[in-house]
């Protein structure tokens, strides 16, 4: 019985990373992302792989909805200004090459970002997926035990 499990247990793990590494290849090529801090607000806007987002037009709104500034990032992604007032959610919309990252900065006084990087996002994937593949075979492994317990004459 133990010849049997061991090379189901693997084609089943691999069968959950194949299903993992295909979930993942459909990620939005169109994401980008940026993160911030306050008070002084310095960004960096980068694409969902991690690359930074060179020559990337900004433009930042006041709370009211009004363009307060427009700008570009430079060769790093980074992009700075210094709002007037930190009342209410300013709006930053950064866009290339039909990419576009949008995010909200308030008065909270923290800094953020618009989403998790795609690396984080695909490792705790797999994580999760190796997870459940664990518990599968725990499963497997506690019902292959109660079925020999059950042959044996007592």
């Amino acid at each position: 019985m133990k010849k049997v499990m061991i090379p189901i247990a693997v084609l089943f793990l691999s069968i959950l990373f194949l299903i993992g590494l295909s979930s993942t290849a459909n990620a939005n090529p169109h994401r980008m992302l940026m993160n911030y801090q306050v008070g002084r607000i310095d960004m960096v806007v980068y694409f969902s792989g991690g690359t930074p987002a060179q020559n990337a037009h900004v433009t930042v709104y006041r709370p009211d909805g009004t363009i307060y500034l427009k700008g570009e990032t430079n060769e790093e992604g980074e992009f700075s200004f210094e709002p007037t007032v930190m009342q209410g959610e300013w709006k930053v919309v950064a866009e290339h090459s039909g990419h576009r990252a949008e995010i909200l900065i308030g008065a909270e006084g923290e800094g953020g970002t618009s989403e998790m990087p795609l690396y984080i996002t695909v490792t705790a994937g797999l994580g999760y997926l190796i997870g459940l593949g664990g518990a599968a075979i725990g499963y497997m492994g506690w019902k292959a035990r109660r079925k020999r317990e059950s042959e044996t004459p007592s």
